[in-house]
Parts: structure tokens; C-alpha cells; sequence
């Protein structure tokens, strides 16, 4: 499994909407790994902000569904198209591993998309609540990284 980084420098042209000079993006975006928990595939996106703090946060298929949804009724940031469902996909039955590796870099080209317009995490609010870890969750038990945690994220619309 490959991991994506993605460092973007942008430079203001006439007409952006930039509010800089010269801006460099330092917001990382990456997925990871995946890991299967009771039949639920797990998601690992690493975030490493502006500031350079870095957290792992672990998001279900679900989470990424309901954070394009909320995107595409917000319109603040272009989206490539989210990779099919799992259960109503009949590949998962024949080509199960084939099938999560072409959804993971998928849902990777997804990211990567979101995190080329975005100078800082909390300059799009859904996608910056979509980073956050959950407080209020447990965290995940088998995982290394001490702050990683498990969450279904709910979503609302500022």
C-alpha cells in the first residue's frame, strides 16, 4: 500500500481568492492504512496541520459519504467523485482485496483533492471537523499511535 503526501506551494494570481502573497500549504492529508473490525473497514487518515501537530483519525466508508454529501450541499470546495459503495458493490465478493485497495486510492485521490484548496485545517469548517478527532470517543484499542481514535463523525453545516 502506497501512502500519498501532498505539499503544494501557491502563488496569488490576479483574481484569487487567496489571502496572501505567496502561500504555502503545510496542511498534510494521508490515508494511511485500513484495518477490518467486525466486518467494518477503518480508514487511517493522518493529518499533520499547519503548525505541524500531527493525529491519526479513523473514519469508516459512511464517514467519508456523509463529509461529501455536506461538501456537495456547501459548495465550498470541488470534489472528485467518492469511490463505490461496499455493499452494493458484487466485487467485494469476488475481488476483496482488489476491491479495498481501488477504494482506498480512491478515497486517497479524494483527499488529495480536498487538501490542495485548503491552506490551513480550519479554513473549510466541514473539512476541518472531519479531521478532528473525536474527544468524546473511545480511542481504538489495537492502534499504536496514541492519539489516533474511532469515530462516526456527525456533520453540521456553519
Amino acid at each position: 500500500m502506497t501512502n500519498v503526501v501532498i505539499f503544494v506551494k501557491l502563488k496569488r494570481r490576479q483574481g484569487s481568492n487567496l489571502d496572501c502573497q505567496a502561500a504555502t500549504m503545510v496542511v498534510k492529508i494521508e490515508l494511511s492504512g485500513h484495518q477490518e473490525v467486525d466486518g467494518v473497514t477503518w480508514y487511517d487518515v493522518e493529518v499533520t496541520n499547519e503548525s505541524g501537530r500531527s493525529w491519526i483519525v479513523q473514519r469508516r466508508y459512511n464517514d467519508f459519504a456523509q463529509l461529501d454529501e455536506v461538501l456537495q450541499r456547501s459548495k465550498s470546495l470541488e470534489l472528485l467523485p467518492l469511490p463505490g459503495k461496499e455493499s452494493l458493490n458484487p466485487l467485494k465478493l469476488i475481488d476483496r482485496d482488489g476491491f479495498l485497495d481501488r477504494r482506498t486510492d480512491g478515497l486517497k485521490a479524494y483527499l488529495e483533492k480536498l487538501a490542495v484548496q485548503v491552506q490551513t485545517t480550519a479554513q473549510d469548517p466541514i473539512l476541518e471537523q472531519f479531521l478532528q478527532v473525536d474527544l468524546s470517543s473511545k480511542p481504538d484499542q489495537d492502534s499504536t499511535e496514541p492519539e489516533a481514535a474511532t469515530s462516526v463523525v456527525e456533520f453540521s453545516e456553519r
